[in-house]
C-alpha cells in the first residue's frame, strides 16, 4: 500500500482508536496479531494508547512479547521502556539508542527516553520533567549507569549512534554533571578492555573541574594499563594530554622513553613545556639529560636556526636547443 494512503488511514482511524481505548480486548488482539507490512499502523495504535498516560501492565506485556517474537523496529519499545524493570531497560536500551542517525526526530525520541529512565541527582531533583511516565526510583538507571552502558554497548549500538547518545547526555547538564563523569571514568578505566569511545568522551567534556583528576589519576592509570598497545586509545591519550597540558606533564614523564618520544613526535608543541617542566622539577642530572635528549634543544636555539636563511638553491641546468 502506498505510504500516503497508509498515513491517511492512520489519521482517519485515530479518533476511533482513542474512543475504544487501550483496554479494548479486540483491539489488543488485533495489535497482538497484526500481519507483516502493518508495522506502521500497529506502532501508531501503540502510540495513541500511551500518549496521555501510562501503559497498562497488559499492554506492556503484549508489546514485550511482540518484540521478542518479531524483528520489530526499536520504536515499539519507546512507549513502554519506562515501565520495564531495570534488567529489561538495560537489555533493550542499546537497541533504542541505535536508531540515532544524526537527524532531529530520533534524537528527540532518545532524549525523551533518557529523561524517563534516568534518576535525577539529588541536588537538582524535580527540575527535570518528562511527558513519559516514570517507574519507581529503584528501577531507574543512575546517570552513571546510563553513561557506562553507552560505552560498554558501543559495538552493539554502533560508534556513530553511541557518540550521538553520549552527546545527548552531555547536553542534559542538569543530570550529567562533572561528578557523574568522574564516577564513569573511574568505572570504565578499570574495565579489562577499555571502550573505544572512552578517551573521546573524556576529551570532549567541558568540565574543567575534572582536569586535576584526569591529570593526576586517570592518565597514570592508563599508563599502568599500557595504553600505547591499543593504537586508537593511544591516539586519544595523546590528544587528551595535549588538551589539558601543562597539567598532564607530570603523568607524561611516567611513560617509557620510547612512548614519550613517540608522543612528542606526534605533538611537537608539547616539547617546550615538557622541557621547561623537567628543568624546573628535575634533580637527577642524568635523568634530566635523558629527557632533554627526547625533547631536543630549547626554543632559543631553534629560533636562531629558523632565522638563518637557507642557502640559495643551485640554478637548474638549461637544456641545449634541439638540433634542427
Amino acid at each position: 500500500m502506498d505510504v500516503s494512503v497508509q498515513e491517511t488511514i492512520q489519521q482517519l482511524i485515530t479518533p476511533l482508536i482513542r474512543a475504544l481505548g487501550p483496554s479494548h480486548g479486540k483491539l489488543l488482539t488485533l495489535l497482538r496479531t497484526f500481519p507483516p507490512g502493518a508495522e506502521s499502523l500497529a506502532l501508531r495504535v501503540l502510540t495513541i494508547f500511551t500518549e496521555h498516560g501510562r501503559p497498562s501492565a497488559q499492554l506492556v506485556a503484549l508489546v514485550k512479547s511482540l518484540v521478542n517474537e518479531r524483528d520489530l523496529d526499536a520504536r515499539f519499545l519507546i512507549p513502554i521502556i519506562a515501565e520495564m524493570d531495570k534488567a529489561d531497560i538495560l537489555r533493550h536500551l542499546p537497541r533504542i539508542v541505535s536508531i540515532l542517525n544524526g537527524t532531529p526526530e530520533p534524537k528527540s525520541l532518545v532524549r525523551s527516553v533518557f529523561s524517563s529512565i534516568v534518576t535525577v541527582p539529588p541536588e537538582t531533583f524535580g527540575k527535570v520533567t518528562s511527558n513519559l511516565p516514570r517507574v519507581r526510583q529503584s528501577e531507574l538507571l543512575t546517570p552513571a549507569e546510563l553513561m557506562v552502558l553507552l560505552h560498554q554497548s558501543e559495538k552493539e549500538i554502533g560508534l556513530k549512534s553511541a557518540i550521538e547518545a553520549i552527546g545527548i547526555c552531555f547536553s542534559m547538564t542538569e543530570i550529567f554533571r562533572s561528578e557523574i563523569l568522574a564516577v564513569v571514568m573511574n568505572q570504565l578505566v578499570d574495565e579489562p578492555n577499555l571502550p573505544t569511545l572512552f578517551l573521546r568522551t573524556v576529551t570532549v567534556t567541558t568540565y574543567r573541574s575534572l582536569v586535576g583528576f584526569v591529570s593526576t589519576t586517570l592518565l597514570s592509570r592508563l599508563i599502568t594499563k599500557k595504553i600505547w598497545t591499543n593504537p586508537p586509545l593511544w591516539e586519544g591519550f595523546i590528544r587528551l594530554a595535549k588538551l589539558i597540558a601543562p597539567a598532564s606533564f607530570g603523568a607524561l614523564l611516567q611513560l617509557p622513553k620510547d612512548q614519550l618520544r613517540e608522543l612528542v613526535d606526534k605533538q611537537p608543541s608539547l616539547k617546550a613545556g615538557l622541557r621547561e617542566h623537567v628543568m624546573r622539577k628535575g634533580t637527577n642530572k642524568a635523568r634530566v639529560a635523558g629527557y632533554l635528549d627526547i625533547f631536543g634543544e630549547d626554543d632559543s636555539a631553534n629560533t636562531s636556526k629558523e632565522q638563518t636563511p637557507p642557502a640559495a638553491p643551485a640554478p637548474m641546468p638549461v637544456d641545449p636547443p634541439a638540433a634542427s
